[in-house]
């Protein structure tokens, strides 16, 4: 009977961290879901991020970018999620890719403080223009832990939806 407890002792308290583990890893994902907007209102590139959990380990980043009077949506890509190590299994940080009008971009999303967002954004034109690639930087600011709707307002069209890389 006491070897039967010495057993079984340490079979409950790995469950329970692996419990914990995977309650962490929820939790981390869920801190992002959201919709978020750009702490500078005035910004010329995205003014709100919405993400939505889809699964247990999968999310989509929906993105609106300035328009005139409203945000224009510039469509729906998916989230990849990365941890600090292969022992983590928490989501320190975000990441999705897209192609739009010959233009490659790769988004960062991590924390910046415990309320925001930052955004990295890096562009890689391949239109010929000549315009040199390009990174911004922006924080974004939880308006919501649900998605929230655009306006009623019709929506401009886009010449070319978001192509995701992967």
């Amino acid at each position: 009977m006491r070897n039967r407890q010495l057993i079984v002792i340490p079979v409950i308290l790995a469950l329970c961290s692996c419990f914990a583990i995977v309650r962490s890893a929820r939790a981390e994902v869920e801190a992002f879901v959201g919709t978020w907007v750009n702490t500078q209102p005035d910004t010329a590139t995205i003014t709100r991020l919405v993400i939505e959990q889809k699964g247990p380990k999968s999310m989509t980043l929906s993105l609106f970018g300035r328009c005139h009077p409203i945000s224009c949506d510039l469509g729906t890509v998916p989230l990849r999620m990365h941890s600090q190590g292969l022992a983590e299994s928490s989501a320190q940080s975000v990441t999705a890719s897209y192609t739009q009008n010959g233009t490659q971009t790769f988004l960062i999303l991590n924390w910046s403080d415990a309320n925001q967002l930052q955004l990295q954004s890096y562009s890689q034109f391949a239109d010929r223009s000549s315009r040199p690639d390009s990174m911004s930087l922006s924080h974004f600011q939880r308006l919501s832990r649900a998605p929230v709707p655009l306006s009623p307002a019709p929506l401009p069209t886009l010449p070319q939806p978001l192509q995701t890389l992967w």
